[in-house]
């Protein structure tokens, strides 16, 4: 997904860049004579980062021994980009606010269990427990919602960064997989313990700082890129200006 992204954004550059590369440059060289105010300007930011926390958990946890886990991962994790969605307005002429949205999925490896059978002990276990196995995972879906405030330095109409303070919620939502071994109902009584799964890492109360830059292709059309620590690391995608 990321590298189709990144191809379709270079495909829009091809095309646009050429017809305004001469008067970008100019603008560039001469910033003290543009006068650009954010004030009153609407702006749409949609795109995808990477890489998700969630992601970056279960690929350090994968890389453990079985040995030290003292369990066995059927099948390696997964988890997608955190997909974004947000709308910038200008209520200064160098500071825009607007709301935030962000979705990603992911799921924990595949765990297999195993129990082994335990002759009948009288009064605490008078019929035994026979050998029983199991594999069970997580699906985890994050959504995550909150405000943006933008303070921009901008070179010239089409080009500007500026940093991005973020406040929001993560809504995390948990949903098992499979069969754990503390559902065996004696097995967690007599005190034999399964793994756990791996913690997902995304607090409910985010906030964050971003360094960020974009560039307008056209008066209304272009591209930004954003990096800092967050949910993700880095997010890029496309900008629509109105």
């Amino acid at each position: 997904m990321m590298r189709n992204l990144f191809c379709f954004i270079f495909t829009c550059c091809a095309f646009v860049a050429p017809a305004t590369a001469q008067d970008l440059f100019q603008e560039l060289l001469n910033p003290e004579e543009v006068l650009y105010s954010y004030k009153g300007m609407h702006e749409i930011h949609v795109g995808i980062g990477w890489p998700n926390l969630i992601g970056t958990s279960i690929s350090a946890f994968e890389a453990i021994p079985d040995e030290i886990l003292g369990t066995v991962i059927e099948e390696d994790g997964k988890s997608s980009p955190q997909f974004t969605i947000s709308y910038d307005y200008g209520v200064t002429e160098t500071v825009s606010i607007g709301p935030y949205l962000g979705y990603m999925t992911a799921s924990t490896p595949k765990f297999r269990w195993s129990s082994p059978a335990i002759e009948p002990i009288p009064i605490l276990l008078p019929n035994g427990l026979s050998e029983k196995d199991g594999i069970y995972s997580y699906d985890v879906t994050v959504l995550s919602l909150g405000a943006r405030a933008l303070i921009h330095r901008p070179f010239s109409e089409r080009f500007e960064l500026y940093g991005v303070f973020f406040f929001g919620f993560n809504m995390i939502d948990l949903e098992e997989q499979g069969t754990q071994p503390g559902e065996q109902g004696l097995l967690e009584e007599i005190g034999i313990l399964g793994i756990g799964i791996v913690d997902v890492p995304v607090p409910e109360i985010s906030y964050s700082a971003q360094l960020g830059g974009q560039l307008f292709l056209t008066e209304g059309f272009g591209i930004y890129a954003e990096a800092g620590y967050g949910v993700t690391i880095i997010n890029a995608g496309l900008a629509l200006r109105f």
